[in-house]
């Protein structure tokens, strides 16, 4: 798995654990769900590199799909995105 689909170092109050807890963490991690049973939100981050993607390459058809089966995070990510490009 990538990067973005490990378990923090850290716990909730930033403090970096241990290498037994790191592993521990490790070993009871999953995709959707921590050894806690919180949401990983590792599909929240690829919903916008899918997104992002699409528009990058033009895929007009996987756009208007996304947009169909997920209106209200098109939205979401449109007013994101906007916000973005004004900071800079």
């Amino acid at each position: 798995m990538g990067l973005w689909h490990r378990p923090s170092s850290t716990d909730e109050k930033g403090n970096i654990l241990t290498d037994e807890e790191y592993q521990e963490a490790i070993d009871h991690y999953t995709y959707w769900y921590n050894s806690k049973g919180e949401a990983t939100f590792a599909q929240s981050r690829e919903l916008v590199a899918e997104y992002f993607s699409y528009h990058m390459t033009g895929n007009t058809a996987a756009l208007a799909s996304l947009k169909d089966h997920f209106p209200q995070a098109v939205q979401v990510l449109d007013q994101m995105f906007a916000e973005m490009a004004k900071e800079n």
